[in-house]
């Protein structure tokens, strides 16, 4: 197939990566999500996003896009989400005890700590644990 351009897959984060993108995002989550009232405008969102990417390549000696580092970030929260998900409804069918326990990673666990969970309790490492929305 010549003349078509074959586009590269981007190398995985890397723990030191994805430890600074859970970091940065904590620190400006107030930032992305204008304290809870929505995003910022499109220009605001954009800046924030870069300064993310930037903190990330400092931290972890990685060429990171913004897009790359916001589209990380949501992979982290779909994969926990769905992971607490089939915990949840694992739980429900079997009453209580599960065989299998989906453990959601370090990363994974912080990034749903920070942005909540839509129940009090999040089942890490087989335990139900209280988020800090069920903290405050």
């Amino acid at each position: 197939m010549e003349g078509e351009s074959k586009r590269r897959r981007a190398k995985p984060f890397s723990e030191e990566a994805n430890e600074a993108l859970v970091n940065i995002v904590s620190t400006r989550w107030e930032d992305l999500t204008r304290g809870g009232h929505g995003k910022p405008s499109p220009r605001a969102y954009r800046r924030i996003w870069a300064e993310i990417a930037d903190v990330v390549k400092s931290a972890s000696n990685e060429v990171r896009t913004p897009d790359q580092c916001r589209k990380r970030w949501n992979s982290l929260l779909a994969a926990a989400r769905k992971k607490i998900s089939i915990n949840r409804s694992e739980q429900r069918r079997t009453g209580g005890s599960s065989a299998t326990v989906h453990i959601l990673n370090e990363y994974e666990e912080l990034a749903v700590a920070l942005v909540g969970s839509e129940s009090h309790s999040v089942m890490t490492h087989g335990v139900a644990e209280p988020t800090l929305e069920s903290r405050e």
